[in-house]
C-alpha cells in the first residue's frame, strides 16, 4: 500500500499550452484531457523512493487568445532517435473549454451561455407560428429563465462573499426583481 501524501496546489502562468499528440489522439479534446490530467514520476520523501503522482490542472483565468501547441515529436527508446507522430487531429474553429476551467469561472460562463440560449430560442422559435406555442415550449422557456436566474443568483452570492458585502434584504431584492421584470416587458 502506498502512503497518502498531502495534496499540493500550485498556480502557474502559461502563455502556451503544449498538447502532446500520440497514437490515440483524434480530437483536440483528447490532447486537452491528457494535458490537464497526467502522471509524473517524482521522488517521494515519505516513501524514500520514486513514486507516480497524479497531476490535474484547471484554467482559472481564460486569456483572450490561447496558444495551443501540438507537440508531435517524442523520443523513441528503441531507436534512440526523435520520431514524429503523423496523425490528423480534428479541432473546431471555436474551442469550448468549459470542462477545463475552475468552478469559480464556470458560474459566469454558465450564466452567459444560458442567457444566450434563451435569447436564441426566443429569436429563433422552432415552431411554425411564433404566436401559437404549445405548453411544452412554454415550460422549456420557463426552465431556461429559471436556470439563468439561478446562475445569476449564485454568481451574485459568490461575488458578495468574495467582496465581503452583505446580501440585500428580501424586500429590496423583490423591488429589484420587479424593476427588472418591468424592463424586460418593455
Amino acid at each position: 500500500t502506498e502512503a497518502e501524501e498531502e495534496v499540493q496546489v500550485e498556480q502557474e502562468r502559461m502563455f502556451r499550452l503544449p498538447l502532446h499528440i500520440d497514437s490515440k489522439t483524434n480530437v483536440i479534446h483528447d490532447a486537452l484531457k491528457n494535458a490537464f490530467n497526467s502522471q509524473v514520476m517524482k521522488s517521494s520523501p515519505s516513501l524514500g523512493r520514486d513514486a507516480v503522482y497524479n497531476v490535474t490542472g484547471k484554467i482559472c483565468k481564460l486569456p483572450p487568445y490561447l496558444l495551443a501547441q501540438f507537440v508531435r515529436f517524442y523520443w523513441r527508446q528503441d531507436t534512440k532517435a526523435k520520431a514524429k507522430v503523423c496523425r490528423n487531429v480534428f479541432f473546431p474553429t471555436t474551442l469550448d473549454l468549459i470542462e477545463y476551467v475552475t468552478d469559480d469561472l464556470k458560474g459566469p460562463i454558465d450564466l452567459k451561455q444560458s442567457e444566450r440560449r434563451l435569447k436564441y430560442m426566443e429569436a429563433n422559435p422552432v415552431w411554425d407560428d411564433p404566436n401559437e406555442t404549445d405548453e411544452l415550449t412554454k415550460k422549456w422557456r420557463a426552465m431556461e429563465r429559471e436556470d439563468a436566474e439561478e446562475a445569476r443568483r449564485q454568481e451574485e452570492a459568490r461575488l458578495q462573499a468574495a467582496l465581503g458585502t452583505a446580501a440585500l434584504p428580501d424586500d429590496d431584492m423583490e423591488d429589484v426583481a420587479e424593476q427588472q421584470k418591468m424592463l424586460d416587458d418593455e
